[in-house]
């Protein structure tokens, strides 16, 4: 039986015989304790080629998935593990997330700061604070830092508007420079929580508009200057009920740019004290 189906191997297409190579070897393992290796043997001495190819073949194959494997394990020890890209991902997540834990922070302080140019973006952000503290609690004071040159009167109007609407009463405090309309600001806080850091400046002015990059018709620019003298109107009420001046002292004061410091800003009336050092919490925040 085993000559026979090594006859049948000779025959046999390519696929057969690489598929017959492990058969001859289990026939010949059962042949031989009878006796008749040397008969088979003789009979497959023309078929020593084929099994040749077939054990070259199967060296090569195992050869192949040996540097295969060596070749994973060198794509795996040379790529970073995936707990440690996540770490590092992580951690750039939280660079870039610390001005928003600073000012996660601070709200959980009650503390707004408002710096930079007075516009829509620093009063929406402004009036969702001051709504959210009014929430958390209505009768705890409110503190606002500024430092700005001013802007958007309107956007100073919403915030100011904000801290009349609100029943938390809101603190105010420059530091580095209150002008324009970050004075108006300054001057809304609550009369005896309104002060001025030792170096910093405030300046007061009327409101003006420029001309010189838009063409208007003449009606135009006529509605303009009404608007622009009732803005002016509005301002000057507002830094004389804020500073307890007559509108005649807060009129001319406005007709140009007054610069006053801390101390001249607590004598004209906007402001109440020059800023002293003051005990901040000690307590963790919850972020």
């Amino acid at each position: 039986m085993g000559v026979t189906q090594v006859h049948c191997l000779r025959k046999s297409s390519i696929t057969d015989r690489l598929l017959s190579c492990t058969m001859f070897g289990r026939v010949l393992r059962t042949i031989t304790p009878l006796g008749l290796g040397v008969a088979v043997a003789t009979r497959v001495a023309g078929d020593q080629r084929t099994v040749g190819r077939c054990e070259a073949r199967g060296k090569s194959n195992s050869s192949k998935k040996g540097e295969a494997s060596k070749a994973e394990t060198i794509d795996v020890s040379t790529n970073p593990p995936t707990k440690e890209t996540s770490s590092t991902t992580s951690d750039k997540d939280l660079v870039k997330s610390a001005p928003d834990l600073m000012y996660k922070y601070l709200l959980n302080e009650r503390v707004i700061l408002l710096t930079g140019r007075v516009d829509e973006k620093m009063a929406t952000q402004a009036v969702q604070s001051l709504l959210y503290l009014e929430g958390r609690d209505p009768k705890a004071p409110i503190q606002i830092y500024i430092s700005s040159g001013g802007g958007s009167v309107f956007s100073a109007m919403a915030i100011v508007d904000m801290f009349d609407h609100i029943t938390a009463p809101v603190h105010t405090s420059v530091f580095g420079h209150a002008e324009s309309a970050a004075a108006i600001i300054l001057g809304a806080g609550e009369k005896g929580h309104r002060c001025v850091s030792k170096h910093s400046r405030v300046m007061i002015h009327q409101p003006f508009t420029s001309y010189t990059a838009v063409k208007f018709q003449d009606r135009d620019m006529i509605v303009r200057a009404e608007e622009l003298s009732r803005t002016r109107r509005l301002l000057e009420t507002l830094v004389a009920d804020y500073t307890g001046r007559k509108l005649s002292e807060v009129s001319e004061a406005m007709k140009h740019n007054t610069y006053m410091t801390a101390s001249e800003a607590v004598q004209f009336g906007i402001a109440d004290s020059v800023c002293s050092r003051t005990k901040r919490p000690t307590g963790k925040a919850n972020l």
